[in-house]
């Protein structure tokens, strides 16, 4: 009699993956063979990742992918194992003793994940011990896991279809040897509100459904490998929630709109990555009409100037739904942001910022405010160290100096709305120039560290003409303090912007 096949811990069928090439005989020949005896099998030719991310997790993952077997391959399907389960992949193929003398060396992520390694009837096993492993999805990957689960507890609710954006931005810098990637076009993926049932939420952005991670939790969705500091990284294909007790998180019965951030608290994030999705929540009210707007607590708690800024975009403080720990949630709706530095902006993000920005300046107060403003930064990341000179020489040329932690949300959109140039140093304080209603002249001082490039997308949405000044830097890193020369090119290059004027 065939002994039948069988999950212990469940008393089910054995789930098994079969990985093979695309020619897939072989997986098909191992797939009947297990069939037989009573497993659940699936066989897995291409997309593997989201295939397995979809179907998973497994008892049993045998890779028999041809080629060489080495650690990075390994990684790509072994934490579509559960707790318990086996990874197989042939003897003899080559790089597997490299491989198998690494993970004996203890030193890999892969080691510690691993209860047992052996070769035995041809096969090298490895058992694991993972626990809480997450396969991340991007924007493209997390349709396709949609499509495959047959919308039963994740589904697409709304579309907008993805554009190729000429920038509208007049682009000088001082300089052409930079490394930064300021495109003339930006390739605007589909844009997604998406229906999730059951989700688990962490502070810092995360958002788990079933086996996966979901691309809101990345702030940087295109990019590869995806991450984010608030989860705990296993392999570039996928990490687990840092925080996550061992028992099952609270249930929260509601409908949520995910709004929270890996930097939430941070006001260059709060004015870029959170706003970028508000163009969704018309339509998650639509859907839920006491729909709550999810946010985290990690290290920040609720800056007043957050509740002023959420009220303009039509939150009630009542509204918002403050998280300290996982939770999972009854249903949760998750937008694609309009805006991912450096990969793409939407032009429609305009009409956000637009409605946001009127709401704000209409509790403004009525005063005189200035034509050319120059928004200093005190703080010490990125500090210019000799500050002071370049405020004096904006000063010479008919500036007014602010510094925009000092002011009201409404009078900084007020502030910039009014003025018709607007000059500083780069970071957040001149990321209120998406509140301006017509095309502005911006000009920006920084290090040549400085990497963002988030002035010239709000200039490339806005059509502001934007003249970029790189100082040589006092540091190695992107956070280093930077130096600018008065007497020489950099000083002359900033006299010569300012008297244009």
């Amino acid at each position: 009699m065939t002994r039948r096949l069988f999950d212990v811990t469940t008393q089910r069928p054995l789930r098994v993956a079969v990985v093979s090439g695309p020619e897939g005989a072989s997986g098909v020949a191992l797939r009947n063979a297990l069939t037989a005896r009573g497993a659940d099998v699936v066989v897995v030719t291409e997309d593997v990742h989201v295939q397995l991310a979809a179907a998973g997790p497994f008892s049993v993952v045998v890779d028999l992918r041809g080629g060489p077997c080495g650690l990075a391959r390994v990684r790509e399907v072994f934490y579509h194992v559960q707790r318990g389960g086996c990874f197989l992949t042939q003897d003899g193929q080559d790089g597997l003793e490299q491989m198998l003398a690494k993970l004996r060396s203890g030193r890999p992520r892969l080691a510690a994940e691993t209860s047992a390694t052996y070769l035995a009837h041809g096969w090298l096993w490895l058992v694991s011990r993972a626990e809480g492993a997450l396969a991340k999805l991007d924007e493209v990957e997390s349709a396709r896991y949609i499509e495959l689960r047959g919308s039963a507890t994740a589904r697409v609710v709304e579309r907008r279809p993805g554009l190729r954006f000429e920038s509208r931005c007049e682009l000088s810098q001082n300089t052409s040897a930079l490394r930064i990637p300021y495109e003339p076009a930006f390739e605007v993926p589909e844009l997604h509100l998406r229906e999730l049932e059951g989700a688990v939420c962490a502070p810092g952005q995360v958002v788990a459904h079933d086996s996966v991670l979901m691309p809101d939790t990345y702030r940087h969705h295109l990019e590869r490998p995806l991450h984010n500091h608030c989860t705990d990284e296993l392999a570039p294909l996928f990490a687990r929630i840092s925080d996550r007790p061992a028992e099952e998180p609270p249930l929260r019965r509601a409908t949520f709109f995910h709004l929270d951030s890996e930097w939430r608290g941070l006001f260059g994030h709060a004015m870029t990555e959170q706003m970028s999705r508000l163009w969704a929540l018309a339509a998650a009210r639509r859907i839920a009409p006491d729909v709550k707007v999810l946010v985290g607590v990690t290290t920040h708690r609720i800056q007043p100037w957050e509740l002023e800024l959420w009220q303009a975009a039509g939150i009630r403080p009542e509204q918002l739904a403050v998280i300290r720990r996982p939770v999972r949630v009854q249903r949760l709706l998750t937008a694609t942001p309009m805006f991912s530095m450096p990969a793409y902006v939407h032009p429609e993000i305009a009409e956000v910022w637009r409605r946001v920005g009127d709401e704000l300046v209409t509790r403004a107060p009525e005063r005189e405010y200035p034509r050319r403003v120059f928004m200093t930064r005190s703080k010490e990341r990125r500090n210019c160290r000799n500050r002071h000179d370049v405020e004096r020489l904006a000063e010479e040329f008919g500036f007014t100096v602010l510094r925009p932690e000092t002011m009201s949300l409404p009078e900084q959109a007020r502030t910039f709305r009014e003025a018709d140039v607007i000059a500083g140093f780069s970071g957040a304080g001149m990321f209120g120039a998406l509140f301006a209603t017509e095309p502005k002249r911006m000009i920006t001082v920084t290090s040549r560290r400085y990497g963002p490039t988030n002035e010239y997308m709000i200039a490339s949405v806005m059509g502001h003409r934007l003249d970029q000044l790189f100082c040589r830097r006092a540091g190695r890193g992107f956070v280093s303090p930077f130096y600018f020369d008065t007497d020489g090119d950099e000083g002359d290059y900033l006299r010569d912007l300012f008297a244009g004027l």
